[in-house]
Parts: structure tokens; sequence; C-alpha cells
């Protein structure tokens, strides 16, 4: 029977109470019919289903668009000893790359270095003012290439060095700090440097 305004509720009224919670609607007015236990079935199926999706998709998703932003750290500073050459025995750093410590008296080359600058060496870098972009060495060419752009543009005290035992593919340093970038980023790189270049933290050159 088709149903309209005018006998809807009455063709309500004589279904059971149960059923009458269980009627689709087809149509504007539609036909309005029980719900039968395929149906229920199929309903239950569908909301299972939605939940299901929904506890592992949007938690998903969440974790995606709340990804931290890629933080400097502060690192608590080492005592710094002179060390007679960069393979001489010391106590382990407490980062890596590290930011404090035991070095040699020698300073590093400024600018780009095609070899691994030594950690000891790193060290004596930083202490007189030094950043230091350290970098993956399969980390690709292009990325490579605007590194090199950006340590040009400084005439000292910035040094970019490959190292083969980094967790992320480049690592900048200074004096007691340090940021982990999961990729290329011009912005935090100069930021990085902008803030932290300069100075020198020799305890005998402090008043």
């Amino acid at each position: 029977m088709r149903t309209t305004r005018s006998n809807r509720p009455a063709l309500l009224a004589q279904l059971p109470h149960r059923t009458r919670i269980k009627v689709e609607r087809i149509g504007t007015l539609g036909d309005m019919r029980p719900c039968t236990p395929s149906m229920a079935v199929r309903l239950r199926a569908h909301l299972i289903a939605g939940l299901l999706l929904g506890g592992v998709v949007f938690p998903m998703f969440i974790r995606m668009t709340n990804v931290p932003p890629e933080v400097i750290e502060t690192v608590i500073q080492q005592p710094s000893p002179h060390l007679n050459t960069p393979a001489s025995p010391h106590q382990p750093y407490n980062s890596d790359p590290p930011t404090s410590g035991p070095h040699v008296e020698q300073l590093p080359n400024w600018g780009i270095a095609s070899a691994p600058v030594p950690e000891e060496m790193q060290v004596s870098g930083l202490e007189d003012g030094a950043v230091i972009i350290s970098y993956q060495p399969d980390l690709d060419t292009i990325s490579v290439a605007k590194l090199q752009t950006i340590v040009a543009d400084y005439p000292e005290k910035v040094i970019l060095t490959p190292d083969a035992d980094l967790t992320n593919p480049i690592v900048l340093t200074a004096w007691t700090h340090l940021q982990r970038l999961r990729q290329y980023n011009g912005t935090s790189i100069r930021r990085f440097i902008d803030t932290y270049r300069g100075g020198n933290h020799n305890p005998a050159s402090q008043p």
C-alpha cells in the first residue's frame, strides 16, 4: 500500500513497536515496510564496518596531520678537555653528532668538506661558534646541492660534512644545540644558522 502524509501515522500505529523502529523509507514519501532479518544483518554489518574503518583510518589521519615539528634540542654541556689527536681516547659524547665535549685544539676548515670531519674536530669548531650541517652520504644530489648553496652564503663558521652514522638525513649542530631534519628545509636550516652561528664558547675566553 502506498503511504501518504495522511495515512502514514495510522499505518505505523498498526505495526508492532519493535518493527516500527526498523522501518525503511524509500523515495520522497516512500513505501514503508518492516525490516527483514536479512536487512538487519546487512545493517549490522555496515555499522560494524563503519566503526572499524573509523577506528583505524581516523586515528591514522590524526597521527599524520599532527606530526610534531622538527624541534631544536638543547643538550647538556659536557666537560671539554683538549685532546692531542682526534684518535685520543676520551669520554663518549652525549649526542650524535656531538654538541660539546672533548676536542682537539685545531679548528676545522669552514665551508664544504668532501670527507667526514672527525667529531673531535667538529666540537672544536662548535666551541668557536660554528654551525655544522651533517648529512647522510646517500642523501639525494638535489638536496646536497641546496645545502652547498646555503653554506656558500656564509664566509666562515659554517661547515657541511657527510656523516654515515646519522639517524636522520640531515642534522644541524651548534654548541649544546641540535636539530634533526627528515628532509631538506632551507628555512629551518638558515634560521638555525642565524640563531647559533658566532660567539666563542671557549671557557678560557669567558670573563
